[in-house]
C-alpha cells in the first residue's frame, strides 16, 4: 500500500533568502535537504510509485515562474512582474531530480493568476482572494480550486485535475 496523495507545504517566509535580506523569501537550503530526505524515505518505504500524486504549496513563487512566462505556453493573466527571490536556491532542480512533485502552487503576486508547465511540472498561481490587498478593480477576487479525485494525476492545459477512485473493502 502507498499514499495516494502527498502534500508538500513550504514556508518561504516574507523576506530574506540565502543570507540576502533584501530579497523576497525563498525555500532555503535546509528545506531542500529536508524535502530530498523525505522524498527518499517515501521512495524507500513505498517504492517509486507513479500512483502517488505529489503537490507543493508555497507563498513566494519560484524564479522558474518568470522563465515559464517568458519561454513556455501559459494560461491566465500576468498583471505584474514575478516577484521571486533574488537568489535561486535550486529547489526546482531538486524537484526535477526527485521526479515526484507534479504541480507547485504559489501566491504573493496579486495581479498574476497564470500557470503552465515548466520541464513537465505545472507551476500555478493562486488567484487573489479576500479584500484589502492591492490589485486593479477589474481583476476580480477568486480562488484556485484544486480537486483530488483519482489516484493518478491527470494534467490538462488548464489545471491539474485528479480523481479519487473509492473502492469498497472486500
Amino acid at each position: 500500500s502507498h499514499p495516494a496523495l502527498n502534500l508538500w507545504m513550504f514556508d518561504t517566509q516574507g523576506k530574506g533568502c540565502a543570507g540576502n535580506q533584501d530579497s523576497f523569501g525563498c525555500i532555503q537550503n535546509d528545506q531542500i535537504s529536508w524535502y530530498e530526505q523525505k522524498s527518499a524515505e517515501i521512495k524507500q518505504k513505498h517504492g517509486d510509485s507513479s500512483d502517488t500524486t505529489h503537490v507543493a504549496f508555497m507563498h513566494i513563487p519560484l524564479e522558474e515562474y518568470m522563465y515559464m512566462w517568458n519561454e513556455k505556453p501559459v494560461y491566465g493573466n500576468k498583471g505584474e512582474d514575478v516577484a521571486c527571490p533574488q537568489v535561486n536556491t535550486g529547489f526546482m532542480s531538486a524537484v526535477l531530480n526527485q521526479k515526484n512533485i507534479k504541480a507547485v502552487f504559489a501566491g504573493h503576486d496579486h495581479n498574476n493568476d497564470f500557470g503552465g508547465f515548466y520541464e513537465g511540472v505545472e507551476l500555478v498561481y493562486g488567484r487573489k482572494t479576500g479584500f484589502g490587498g492591492y490589485g486593479p478593480d477589474d481583476f476580480n477576487n477568486g480562488a484556485r480550486a484544486v480537486s483530488y479525485t483519482h489516484l493518478r494525476a491527470h494534467e490538462t492545459g488548464r489545471n491539474l485535475v485528479c480523481r479519487l477512485l473509492l473502492e469498497k473493502k472486500k
